[in-house]
């Protein structure tokens, strides 16, 4: 696809959406880039990854490098989200249940196919949270259960986890995650290492929240199936990031959020899971027949917003328009960007292996007399550089996480490497 075909496939659903200026450049900077031009060479194209940036609505006035809790939806997205919304509150009830409604089987079949998947192994949840939820409530844990999770798992999981051991008496291991890891095996071991008799399930990141550590989740969930382990896989930093994608990772499992790296709507995600559980796993709220085998019973979660969902569909358009391989290219490239350029800063250490074989986008450092909290209010008080502090209760450091995604600059990065630099000196 090169670059005027890229934007005529985004033209197709945005119209008029995208400024003027991001068609000018498309037409004048392109020379034709092959689908199957090297990904990596594309990564640090700036033309081509400008009129990328242009579909974007960005506040230029702060350096956003926090898209692992949130990233902005492109223009399409945000636009056709206005019109669905204005649409449906000229009838609400009618217009979003009875008209709008209808195309949520589109937007299964659409976010299946980025799955690489069956769409009646794909429920439309609201985030990662509820999915897992759905998984721990709905399985049947019972009193002396174990479950093992990795030392990196969200903060959210590992409370969800440890309310069910106070409640059903369901026991909570844990395998360590070095930081970093020097290769995959050193992960692997520790999973090994870690199982019990009695392991009933394991939970495992596909990229961690912390330090976007991407696990080797393929062979953890081998391994799992191989011992009668039900494996359930968060991808709330995987989906649209980096692969494989759920349907070829090999889980009982699966769920994301698709206001990450999909740049959706907020309110929207997925719980994907083997054909045989659907019937076997209780819904978490209610269901005309909660042993039954139609993943829409995991949907039944009362009032929601179906212009979010329908949303969504926009975003995997944009998504696959700019190309999976492409996305993931620049992505490690940006934080690639950053990481070869912090070796010098006085007791600053990274505690994520920069290879794009355990990173993409995300990337996290110490810096050895501060806490994370404190680099973070400076750089948001001093620089309006937004990052994200990562606790040690939850991950093994104290430090700063920073995440850039496709409407991020290189000057951007470059302002936020000065910045730290500039960090005064700890008094002791």
């Amino acid at each position: 696809m090169d670059r005027r075909d890229f934007f005529g496939a985004l033209g197709a659903t945005a119209g008029t959406l995208l400024l003027p200026g991001a068609a000018v450049l498309a037409g004048e900077k392109a020379a034709g880039l092959s689908a199957n031009a090297d990904a990596g060479a594309v990564a640090s194209d700036e033309d081509f990854w400008t009129s990328i940036r242009l579909a974007f609505d960005v506040d230029r006035s702060i350096v956003n490098l926090n898209s692992g809790g949130y990233s902005n939806p492109p223009r399409v997205v945000t636009e056709v989200l206005r019109r669905r919304m204005s649409f449906a509150a000229l009838a609400r009830y009618h217009y979003s249940m009875h008209v709008m409604n209808k195309s949520r089987e589109t937007v299964r079949r659409k976010v299946a196919r980025l799955a690489r998947t069956d769409p009646e192994q794909t429920a439309l949840v609201r985030n990662t949270t509820e999915a897992m939820c759905i998984v721990f409530h709905g399985t049947g844990l019972k009193k002396g259960d174990r479950v093992l999770a990795s030392s990196l798992e969200y903060p959210g999981m590992v409370q969800a986890l440890r309310q069910l051991a106070a409640r059903g008496g369901v026991v909570i291991d844990r395998f360590r995650v070095p930081l970093p890891p020097k290769d995959m095996g050193e992960i692997l071991e520790s999973f090994r290492e870690s199982l019990k008799p009695g392991t009933r399930m394991v939970l495992v990141s596909h990229m961690t929240f912390p330090n976007g550590q991407i696990m080797p989740v393929k062979e953890i969930c081998r391994i799992a199936r191989e011992r009668g382990v039900l494996s359930v896989v968060d991808g709330a930093h995987s989906f649209a990031h980096v692969g494989p994608p759920p349907g070829e990772i090999g889980c009982d499992f699966y769920g994301s959020s698709f206001y990450k790296w999909l740049c959706a709507p907020m309110g929207v995600g997925m719980l994907w899971m083997r054909k045989e559980h659907v019937s076997r796993t209780w819904p978490l709220f209610y269901a005309e027949e909660p042993r039954g085998g139609d993943i829409r019973k995991f949907e039944h979660y009362g009032s929601h917003s179906i212009p979010a969902i329908l949303g969504a569909a926009e975003a995997v358009s944009f998504h696959e328009a700019v190309g999976g391989e492409r996305k993931r290219a620049r992505l490690h490239f940006l934080k690639k960007y950053w990481t070869d350029r912090v070796s010098g800063i006085p007791g600053l250490k990274l505690v994520s292996n920069p290879d794009p074989d355990h990173t993409c986008a995300m990337a996290s450092f110490t810096i050895e007399g501060y806490k994370g909290s404190e680099i973070y209010s400076y750089l948001w008080g001093r620089h309006r550089i937004i990052t994200t502090p990562i606790g040690p209760e939850f991950s093994g450091f104290d430090g700063i996480r920073v995440s850039p995604n496709l409407y991020n600059t290189r000057a951007e990065l470059d302002y936020f490497l000065e910045a730290l630099k500039s960090l005064p000196p700890k008094k002791s």
